[in-house]
């Protein structure tokens, strides 16, 4: 699988699935749920930046 197929994948994987039941479905449900949080830390991230960038232009317009 390519990565984004992988991060894509995830989603489904961990509502639809129950407990992993192998090494391979832990692996898979770890690297998963990992991306997840990194893209909504990402998110959370642009969203802290943007809004200092506005409120500094907005501030010292």
């Amino acid at each position: 699988l390519l990565e984004s197929d992988m991060a894509d994948s995830g989603k489904d994987y961990i509502t639809n699935s129950s407990d992993p039941k192998n090494i391979q479905d832990l692996t898979q449900f770890v690297q998963n749920l990992l991306q997840q949080m990194q893209d909504k830390f990402q998110g959370m991230s642009d969203q802290i930046i943007n809004r200092n960038i506005l409120y500094s232009f907005i501030w010292l317009s």
